[in-house]
């Protein structure tokens, strides 16, 4: 039974809880399902190692500046077919379901790719790529993808826009829709039952703004609830997946979540995670192979769950830069420049690499000592989100930023 001291406290703490996660969720219809593109975005945090994923065979300066572990030749990597200037590339032996989604022609690579400007610091330039920017004055105040839901047709949606995890990305901030979540069975109103009845009427006294928000929040917990958990004597909800997860994997976890809720038909249109453990400085190696098979299982799990949202679904995978083309005494390599970008999706024309090869001589190198970014970012980006929104807008989602060309990926 909740005592009047206890409905207050509680009272206050859902209040707060409310305005601290921003999950202001209004409208409500049975039209819930996405009306266009669906984007996950995955951020590998930390500066992943492109040359160590996808490596170019048969490059001297290549073989030379890395130790025997560091690098993939021939006899270690699996080779794909296609070239970039006609320079073959082999991926990471851990990372097979990434070749096997690119053979099927669902995954595209996009090679050297990055910010423009020359920034090797963790925290600036995942800030820049989370806000869409190349410079700390562009796109300061909001992120690209709160940009980007403020462009689509989201009036319907119950949850327009959702991060797996504890803290919205920066990506998102400017705007209060996106809900970030954990296991959508905790996504509750936690006390005695009679609770939600008492906050309801509580609320219901005065017409004001944070009283219309908590009213809607209490209603989409009891949707939200009754989809994922309609028997309430189950503490978790019955998820079962049309295609195994690999156990132990945190990121397939993530995405097995974001995989619930579109079969949910919530209205999810954006969705985000992070995989951190990327800034592999000493004893690469044996981390990098296990966050490489982790990234290549989940991927692929994920998208076997999801077939039929395959016509609608985009999931762009991206670092915020590459490392040093030099591996260094400590087996690891330093931060670095030029990156990898993958896309994949049911409208992406897989099975290709795109993006222009700089090269590994030193004076192809980024300071001499990096690859150079030879596709920026934001081009990849724009691309994928023209299908949903017109040309003439994509200044508004990345400012200061001429989209001239695309490179052909969807």
């Amino acid at each position: 039974m909740c005592n009047r001291r206890d409905f207050i406290k509680t009272c206050g703490s859902f209040t707060a809880a409310m305005l601290a996660t921003q999950t202001n969720l209004f409208a409500f219809s049975p039209k819930t399902e996405a009306k266009g593109q669906i984007i996950v975005k995955i951020f590998l945090r930390g500066g992943c190692d492109a040359l160590n994923l996808l490596a170019p065979l048969g490059d001297k300066n290549y073989q030379d500046s890395r130790s025997k572990r560091l690098k993939i030749d021939e006899s270690a990597g699996i080779k794909l077919k296609g070239d970039l200037n006609k320079t073959e590339f082999a991926l990471h032996p851990q990372a097979q379901g990434l070749a096997d989604l690119y053979n099927a022609g669902s995954l595209a690579f996009i090679h050297a790719c990055g910010l423009p400007n020359a920034t090797r610091s963790h925290f600036d330039a995942q800030d820049l790529v989370e806000k869409g920017g190349v410079s700390k004055n562009i796109g300061a105040n909001t992120g690209w993808l709160a940009r980007y839901l403020g462009l689509v047709d989201i009036q319907q949606a119950i949850i327009p826009a959702a991060h797996v995890g504890q803290h919205l990305p920066l990506s998102f901030m400017g705007d209060n829709r996106p809900l970030a979540l954990g296991n959508l069975g905790e996504f509750a109103l936690k006390g005695d039952r009679k609770l939600s009845g008492l906050l309801k009427s509580a609320y219901q006294q005065e017409q004001r703004y944070l009283n219309q928000v908590a009213l809607s929040t209490l209603s989409n917990i009891k949707l939200i609830q009754d989809k994922v958990n309609p028997n309430r004597e189950r503490k978790t909800p019955d998820y079962q997946p049309s295609y195994a997860y690999p156990d132990d994997n945190e990121l397939a976890n993530q995405l097995k979540i974001i995989a619930q809720l579109l079969k949910l038909e919530v209205g999810l249109t954006t969705a985000t995670v992070d995989m951190g453990g990327w800034d592999t400085h000493e004893a690469q190696s044996d981390k990098f192979g296990r966050l490489v098979a982790q990234l290549s299982t989940a991927l692929t799990a994920f998208y076997n769950d999801v077939n039929n949202f395959h016509p609608q679904l985009t999931v762009i995978v991206l670092s915020e830069f590459g490392r040093r083309l030099k591996s260094n005494e400590s087996e690891g390599t330093d931060h670095g420049h030029g990156g990898l970008a993958m896309v994949l999706g049911g409208k992406v024309k897989g099975g290709k690499l795109y993006g222009q090869w700089p090269g590994l001589a030193t004076e192809q190198l980024d300071r001499r000592v990096d690859l150079a970014v030879t596709t920026d970012y934001r081009t990849i980006l724009s691309e994928l989100l023209l299908p949903q929104i017109e040309k003439s807008k994509l200044g508004q989602l990345f400012p200061q930023f001429e989209y001239k060309k695309g490179l052909g990926i969807i």
